[in-house]
């Protein structure tokens, strides 16, 4: 009889697990989780502790030629999963009642002005019709981080569109916005500013997320929506330090604010830095160097994408822990059983 061989098992190992693009940007997730070895197993290493003190999974962020990225541990996924869909049903609301505010989205770059943190919403209504058509034109001839910045653009551009149709109102006060809403507008057709009005009724013909907006403001939709961290930890990997002394550090954050087009952002910064002392996580305060940052903002449907692959590849490695134990357990029974077998030889003979 032959023992079978835990390296047999070794592919089941996973590499990418999932992934999503934009056309100037990608994420990924991929399996770090510790090898677990025959080794591992004749020392009598426990499976689940390995998975424990494990890196889990590996979020990268690459864009520009450049890449950042940090893990999430096995012992935190369980709580991001369970928070995530605790979320879901205010993440659904706003889609099965079709009053989605996209324009409640918060802004990270607008050139020319401090609006970093403010809404669409609030920019338009602080910005004059001639420099939000300067900030909105800016961002779509913008080089860099091209696929975010234009789609908040357009973003703006419905916060443009709707602040005009909230404004404007036909003869008999009946504002743009309501009329729009009514969708009978055939008794304003002779009223001097109906051909200003067809050009928002042609753009809600064109994109739906207009009515959406004025929907949405119309039913009372806040602008001081909540923003739900999932996971957010600053982390020194470990590796030896460069020749100055300073370690690498990295942050990653996973936030999730409902209402909007885009819930989920995942947030991630490498860096290095003098490291804390005594062991403790992290870099001492203002040595912080060479930091890279990059953000990636995804549909609700992409992230739960991304944590059904975790999940899938969590219950892989219980699967395949399961199995080194079995092989175990197989090879003690099969040497006791050669061992009996020679004993009873020994005896016979």
């Amino acid at each position: 009889m032959n023992n079978i061989n835990p390296a047999t098992l070794q592919h089941m190992d996973l590499q990418t697990i999932w992934k999503a693009g934009r056309k100037d940007k990608i994420i990924a997730a991929h399996d770090a989780y510790l090898t677990y070895t025959a080794q591992d197993l004749q020392n009598g290493e426990d499976p689940l502790a390995v998975s424990r003190r494990s890196a889990g999974i590996r979020l990268c962020i690459s864009s520009d030629g450049t890449q950042v990225s940090g893990n999430i541990e096995h012992a935190s996924f369980a709580d991001i999963a369970m928070q995530w869909r605790a979320l879901m049903p205010q993440l659904l609301i706003s889609t099965t009642q079709g009053s989605v505010d996209v324009t409640l989205e918060k802004a990270r770059f607008i050139p020319g002005h401090q609006m970093k943190g403010k809404s669409a919403k609030e920019i338009a209504e602080l910005l004059s019709p001639e420099e939000l058509s300067s900030v909105i034109n800016a961002l779509n001839c913008s080089t860099q981080f091209q696929e975010n910045n234009r789609r908040f653009a357009g973003i703006l551009t419905l916060a443009q569109n709707a602040k005009r149709a909230e404004s404007l109102s036909f003869a008999d006060g009946t504002t743009f916005a309501d009329v729009l809403l009514d969708g009978t507008d055939n008794q304003h057709l002779s009223d001097q500013k109906f051909p200003l009005f067809q050009y928002l009724r042609d753009l809600a013909g064109r994109d739906s997320r207009f009515l959406s907006v004025l929907e949405a403001r119309k039913n009372g939709v806040s602008d001081n929506e909540v923003t739900y961290t999932l996971y957010d930890r600053t982390k020194t990997p470990g590796k030896a330090p460069r020749p100055d002394g300073k370690v690498k550090v990295y942050t990653l954050s996973i936030k999730v604010t409902p209402g909007t087009e885009m819930p989920v952002t995942v947030f991630i910064e490498n860096a290095y830095g003098i490291p804390a002392a005594n062991g403790g996580v992290g870099i001492v305060g203002g040595t912080k160097v060479d930091a890279l940052s990059k953000s990636f903002s995804l549909t609700r449907e992409e992230f739960s994408g991304f944590v059904d692959a975790a999940e899938n590849l969590i219950l892989m490695k219980r699967m395949k822990y399961a199995l080194w134990d079995g092989v175990l357990q197989l090879n003690e029974s099969l040497r006791a059983t050669q061992k009996n077998m020679r004993n009873a030889q020994t005896q016979i003979a």
